[in-house]
């Protein structure tokens, strides 16, 4: 059981027995590129002008380029919330809609 186990878990993902020849997967894999492009980071990169709603839980500068990057210009309610007291070492447990 195990070694058929070994050879399931390293099998090669590309395959799909059951794929519809009719789904264009290179399409769809495009279209997720397109969607998680990333937005150029400016040369002179200042947090508190362009993350001011970030730039007040004294992040990273590194962190504060990838959230800009990634279009995250402002944090979520839950995030607001529970930042605070995570950067204080403590222990957070949050519940939001995603």
């Amino acid at each position: 059981l195990i070694g058929d186990q070994e050879a399931s878990e390293n099998a090669d993902i590309t395959e799909e027995p059951n794929a519809d020849p009719d789904v264009d997967t290179a399409k769809i894999l495009s279209d997720l590129d397109d969607d998680t492009r990333e937005e150029e980071v400016p040369e002179t990169f200042d947090s508190e002008e362009l993350l001011p709603d970030w730039h007040q839980f004294s992040l990273h500068p590194q962190l504060l380029k990838c959230l800009y990057s990634r279009g995250f210009k402002s944090p979520t309610p839950i995030q607001a919330a529970s930042l605070p007291l995570a950067l204080t070492d403590r222990d957070v447990v949050g519940i939001a809609q995603t």
